[in-house]
């Protein structure tokens, strides 16, 4: 299963998607001298503020490509 992110065609794994978003929030801290907490705090305003959205879809196995 992945999950397309609206209008922006993104496919994440949700098996490696809770790594994938606590290493996005280390590593975005570390860019802008902020801790992964205060990084995680700032989405989750993000996601109330603009009602964001993503949609879980199945992807028929002949269509999942692993070098994008």
């Amino acid at each position: 299963m992945a999950v397309d992110v609206e209008d922006k065609h993104l496919r994440l794994d949700l098996v490696t998607l809770p790594t994938k978003y606590i290493a996005l929030c280390e590593f975005a801290g570390q860019m802008i001298n902020k801790s992964a907490k205060e990084i995680d705090e700032q989405v989750e305003l993000f996601i109330v503020l603009t009602s964001f959205e993503a949609t879980v879809t199945e992807i028929p196995e002949e269509e999942v490509h692993l070098n994008g």
